[in-house]
C-alpha cells in the first residue's frame, strides 16, 4: 500500500514539475524574442533561466522515462530469452541502472555542497549556483526510486516464474 502510494505522489510530483518547468522555459523564451525583435531590449538574465528549467525538466524527466519504459535497451538480446532467464537480465539491467543513478546522486549531492560553501552566485541573476546544480542530485535521486520500483517488480517476477 504505501508503495502504491508513493508511485501515486511520485507520479504526481514529477509531471507537473516538468510542466512547470518546461512551460516556464518557453513563455520566458517567448517573452525574451519579443522583447529583443519588437522592443529591441532584453533580459540579462532570461536565457540562463530557460537553460536552468530545461536541465531541471531533463534531470526530472529521467524518472519520468523510466516510470514508462522509454529507456533505452537492447530488446533484441532481452527478447531471444525466455522465462527466469528474461527477468533475470531486466533484473541485472535495472541494478545497473541503479547504481548509476546512485553514483549520480552522491557526487552530485557532493558537488552541489562544494557550490554550496564556496558561495558562488550566478552573475546574471544572483542566484546561488548550488540550486541550479540541485537538478542533479534530485534527478538521480527519483530515477534511483523508480529504479528500486523496476527491482521490486523484477523480483515479482522471478519469484512467479520460479514457482
Amino acid at each position: 500500500m504505501f508503495l502504491k502510494k508513493l508511485d501515486t505522489f511520485l507520479t504526481y510530483l514529477e509531471d507537473v514539475s516538468v510542466v512547470v518547468f518546461l512551460s516556464f522555459a518557453v513563455i520566458l523564451a517567448f517573452v525574451e524574442v519579443i522583447l529583443r525583435y519588437v522592443f529591441q531590449t532584453s533580459l540579462v538574465w532570461s536565457s540562463d533561466l530557460v537553460i536552468v528549467s530545461i536541465i531541471w525538466a531533463v534531470f526530472i524527466g529521467l524518472s519520468i522515462t523510466l516510470r514508462k519504459g522509454g529507456h533505452i535497451k537492447i530488446e533484441v538480446v532481452v527478447n531471444l530469452l525466455s522465462g527466469w532467464k528474461k527477468a533475470s537480465v531486466i533484473f541485472l539491467s535495472s541494478l545497473i541502472g541503479l547504481l548509476f543513478s546512485l553514483f549520480l546522486f552522491y557526487f552530485s549531492i557532493k558537488y552541489a555542497a562544494f557550490l554550496r560553501e564556496s558561495g558562488e552566485v550566478s552573475i546574471t541573476t544572483d542566484i546561488p549556483e548550488y540550486i541550479f546544480f540541485l537538478a542533479l542530485p534530485i534527478g538521480g535521486l527519483l530515477l534511483s526510486i523508480r529504479y528500486i520500483q523496476e527491482l521490486i517488480k523484477g523480483l515479482k517476477e522471478k519469484t512467479r516464474l520460479d514457482k
